[in-house]
């Protein structure tokens, strides 16, 4: 067959004769197997054949059909890719759209996909990777701008990359390798694992930032809407500029960055810089926790192996006075049904179950310090998940095993326990210890309720060992639980909502317990507890009774929601062995100091959607007076929010308002306050407003809030005064 290539790129059929110029097609014109090349030799060949009814077809030109995609695309560019592209021109005349020819030309998995915030990072990732080139930009550009067709939010800007540059510019701001402005600002959390590639960029850039801004760098980071790995990144970045600048760590410092290291780490800066000696505790139980987080916890972790009398003195005045109040608090909370305590939390979401799957995990023994480490590992093993209630409780007492676990399955309190029965529901379901939940919760259903009691984190616990080795090895136990978490939350179903509770049955005493404490007759003890005798009877009349000896308190039964009679410990010391027997124990549990009843109550939702919180601030005022604004937030979110601030800036003013207020999930919320002095007319127009939210997992938000002040002059007031006399 006779052929015709006008564009001359296409390759010839084998055993074919190819003319470039008049003689070399005069000399095969009247061959069957020719290809002639060029428009005029073309034209000339047309004229010839079709004066003799000879037969002949044009070759399909790679060059028209690139540029029939993307019309931008110049021949130098076309022919460059045919050039570099092994098999380029049977790839591009096999296409049949664009995505498929892109597929063709560079495989990936990224072209059938539709636009979307995963695709959209997964395009930018693919583009700083391949870095393709230029000769592909033009066909690369068309195919961004069919998906950023696709979207109407930030999203959209993701496919204005076409290039490797183009890309890098919009992770480094994404990820806040560089500052953020614009539309970039409004993307959610990246929703990919962050390449190594990226990573070490972020380590180089960071860590000269750290640097420069004296190691608190931390602190434009850790706001952003990045993910948490990154703020881990910045936080030990901090961590190491601190170990080798100590007189420039504050104590505060720690405690900001601490939600975001590890405990090895924490604890690394602690030697540097000991927290504060905590307060008494409050008398008010709303105060309980944040003191408790913020000031004892901190204390009491530093002073675990410290010979210190005057450290000892301190923990042993703190641990005592909470303990005191707890005994004359309890009692009532109970009576009043207060979901403060574990079993009546624990009760409500048993009959609160309707419509999703719920997992509740009963790690044995862990502290709130315990809870935060697997939380970190959670989020690296599981992205799924997200943190939506980080909040705690008060366990049953005596906080022993036997007492407090029955109570929490089943929802009562210890005297109401069926000890025939598992869970307060009979179509509960039992997850064991050493079965493979995952594999039981593929078949999961909606509705369905189940209890994974895990109890190697308080075996761990009663190993003996030092304080550290204790510590290492339930951290390790920790990370090994996080994996088999996640595990089981991918294997529910995805189309079912799963809720996932992490708790505990009780807490445990942060340092090392002499036993010395007497117990009463026909009494079994363990540790810091003792319970039980000849009758279930009290000669009680009050709640409880302080022994003579100031280490322990008797317990009314009753009151307390017990089966028998009981002792805890309000000191440091522990009960004798249930034989006599002396020693000493580290980590005990069974008394009533802060960290053995204060414990952790985590939820969790799968694939829940980002906080989407939506503001403004209106009022009206008279320019240089005192005026009411009022800030009117709507959380759109499930998750619980805490409202820490709202900035109005610009025109040289700045306006602060701490507010620490909880704005709770689907809700809305309204907060005045006092603007002074009130903006001019002039700035009004200039000036911008956020807001500054933290997340349940610690990280904070900033949301930008619509402004609608109106400001009158003084003068015009006076005016319009006048006009009225």
């Amino acid at each position: 067959m006779r052929y015709l290539d006008q564009h001359c790129d296409a390759s010839p059929p084998a055993g074919h004769a190819v003319a470039d110029a008049e003689s070399e097609f005069l000399d095969h014109a009247l061959d069957t197997d020719i290809v002639v090349r060029g428009t005029k030799l073309c034209a000339w060949a047309t004229f010839f054949w079709d004066g003799r009814g000879m037969r002949y077809q044009p070759l399909r030109s790679p060059l028209r059909k690139l540029r029939s995609y993307s019309p931008a695309m110049t021949d130098s560019e076309a022919r460059e890719l045919l050039a570099a592209i092994p098999g380029a021109e049977q790839k591009i005349l096999g296409a049949t759209d664009l995505r498929g020819l892109l597929e063709a030309l560079f495989p990936a998995d990224l072209w059938r996909p539709t636009a979307s915030l995963r695709h959209g990072a997964h395009w930018l990732l693919w583009l700083d990777e391949q870095a393709p080139t230029a000769f592909a930009q033009p066909l690369l550009k068309v195919q961004a701008t069919l998906w950023q067709d696709q979207l109407d939010g930030a999203e959209k800007h993701l496919y204005g990359a076409s290039s490797a540059d183009e890309a890098r510019t919009l992770l480094d701001q994404w990820l806040g390798i560089e500052e953020t402005a614009g539309a970039i600002a409004d993307l959610p959390e990246f929703p990919l694992p962050i390449p190594d590639r990226l990573r070490q960029r972020v380590e180089t850039m960071w860590t000269r930032r750290t640097i420069e801004k004296r190691g608190i760098y931390y602190r434009t980071i850790v706001s952003r809407r990045i993910p948490r790995e990154l703020k881990e990144d910045v936080a030990r970045m901090s961590a190491d500029y601190f170990k080798s600048h100590h007189s420039e760590l504050e104590s505060s410092i720690v405690q900001e960055i601490s939600d975001f290291l590890p405990m090895e780490e924490i604890g690394a800066l602690r030697k540097i810089v000991p927290p504060e000696v905590p307060p008494l505790p409050p008398a008010d139980a709303a105060l309980v926790a944040a003191w408790f987080c913020n000031s004892y916890l901190p204390y009491r972790e530093w002073a675990i192996d410290r010979d210190d009398e005057a450290v000892r003195t301190v923990c042993r005045e703190r641990g005592t006075a909470f303990a005191k109040w707890f005994l004359e608090f309890y009692p009532t909370a109970l009576a009043a049904g207060a979901e403060t305590i574990s079993f009546r939390r624990s009760g409500r979401v048993m009959h609160d179950h309707a419509g999703k799957v719920t997992l509740m995990i009963i790690l044995d023994g862990i502290g709130i310090w315990d809870a935060k480490e697997l939380t970190r590992h959670i989020k690296s093993e599981q992205k799924r998940l997200v943190l939506t209630k980080n909040d705690w409780c008060f366990a049953a007492v005596p906080t022993v095993t036997e007492i407090c676990k029955p109570a929490m399955r089943q929802g009562v309190a210890p005297r109401n326990v069926n000890p025939s029965a598992y869970a307060l529901s009979s179509d509960s379901v039992r997850l064991l210890e050493n079965e493979d939940a995952a594999e039981i919760l593929r078949g999961a259903r909606v509705n369905d309720f189940y209890i994974w009691s895990l109890i190697q984190t308080d075996q761990t616990y009663h190993k003996p060992g030092d304080a550290r080795t204790i510590r290492d090895n339930v951290r390790a136990i920790l990370e090994g639980l996080a994996k088999r978490i996640a595990s089981a939350v991918e294997a529910v179903p995805n189309q079912l909502k799963l809720n996932v509770i992490i708790t505990t049955d009780h807490g445990r005493y942060l340092g090392r317990s002499e036993r010395t404490i007497p117990l009463m007759p026909g009494m079994l003890s363990h540790q810091r507890a003792a319970w039980g005798g000849p009758s279930s009877a009290s000669d009680l009349r009050t709640d409880f009774e302080i022994l003579p000896s100031e280490k322990a308190a008797r317990l009314h039964p009753e009151r307390f929601g017990l089966l028998h009679p009981a002792l805890v410990a309000i000191s440091e010391d522990s009960f004798l062995n249930t034989d006599g027997s002396r020693g000493a124990d580290w980590f005990p549990h069974g008394g009533v100091w802060p960290e053995e009843v204060i414990i952790p109550w985590l939820e969790f939702q799968r694939d829940a959607e980002p906080p989407h919180v939506d503001g403004r601030i209106s009022g009206s005022g008279v320019e240089g007076r005192d005026g009411e604004i009022e800030i009117h937030l709507t959380n759109s979110s499930p998750l619980e929010l805490n409202i820490l601030s709202v900035l109005i800036e610009g025109s040289n003013l700045d306006y602060e308002f701490p507010l620490n207020q909880k704005l709770s999930p689907i809700d809305a919320k309204a907060i005045t306050r006092r603007l002074s002095p009130w903006p001019s007319a002039s700035n009004v127009v200039r000036l911008k407003a956020k807001c500054i939210l933290r997340l349940p997992t610690g990280d904070q938000l900033t949301v930008a809030l619509a402004l609608d002040l109106t400001s009158e002059s003084l003068q015009k007031r006076h005016s319009d005064l006048d006009d009225l006399l």
